[in-house]
């Protein structure tokens, strides 16, 4: 979750630095003068038809960058996963959480992602619990 947040933080960042990159090298080359003499070459377009053109992608970008990061803060805050060590028991398997507290496997799976369980026995443990009766049903 932190690598994800990081990168969506880096991600902002680079944009932002493009964004005043851009900016700066605008003014540096005169874009405005530019697009006067494209005007002026162009004859059949008229200023006040490019500024408003203009002004239009800069606003669409810049919405499509706001709702773009909107969508990454949002699923940034939805996406739950674990990660690192978890202190395990190597007896019950209990885990020990945060807080210190021990809890079972299924509840901390549970509360630390968006894992459910559906519980079932294996032939193993049938075994061990119902010995011989296990074995007489068909299918086993």
């Amino acid at each position: 979750m932190k690598k994800q947040a990081l990168a969506s933080k880096i991600e902002i960042l680079i944009i932002v630095f493009l964004s005043i990159l851009v900016f700066f090298l605008s003014g540096r080359f005169d874009l405005l003068e530019k697009i006067m003499q494209f005007v002026h070459a162009h004859e059949n377009y008229e200023l006040d038809e490019l500024i408003p053109v203009f002004i239009f992608l800069v606003f669409a970008f810049f919405f499509l960058f706001v709702k773009r990061s909107r969508k990454l803060i949002k699923a940034d805050r939805e996406i739950k996963h674990l990660q690192g060590i978890i202190p395990i028991c190597s007896v019950c398997k209990k885990i020990r959480d945060e807080e210190g507290f021990w809890q079972q496997i299924e509840s901390y799976i549970s509360s630390h992602s968006d894992a459910e369980f559906s519980h079932g026995i294996c032939n193993d443990c049938a075994q061990k619990m119902y010995g011989e009766e296990f074995t007489k049903k068909p299918g086993r």
